[in-house]
């Protein structure tokens, strides 16, 4: 994502991007990974961004963790609902 980013925006919409993100224009380049994946991830796990996001680049960190965290409970449970359902249908 960074990579596209970078190529397809000019200096200054990649400086108003980090600006908006407080990020600041020489940060470095494990930053504006940490900040994509943060978007990226975002968008896949279907949080969304809502009015309430992470304004730092620890905040980010925690919340991609999070988001990774709840995508396997998530999957875990229906799991869990399946093999239930599967036995209730045996069982019948």
């Amino acid at each position: 994502f960074w990579m596209v980013k970078d190529v397809a925006s000019s200096d200054g919409d990649i400086a108003e991007f980090l600006a908006e993100n407080n990020l600041p224009p020489d940060t470095t380049l494990l930053d504006k990974y940490l900040l994509s994946c943060y978007f990226v991830n975002t968008v896949f796990t279907t949080v969304g961004f809502g009015d309430i996001s992470a304004q730092n680049q620890a905040e980010r960190s925690f919340v991609v963790i999070i988001m990774y965290v709840g995508t396997l409970v998530f999957g875990t449970m229906l799991g869990e609902v399946q093999n239930a359902m599967a036995h209730l249908r045996r069982n019948v």
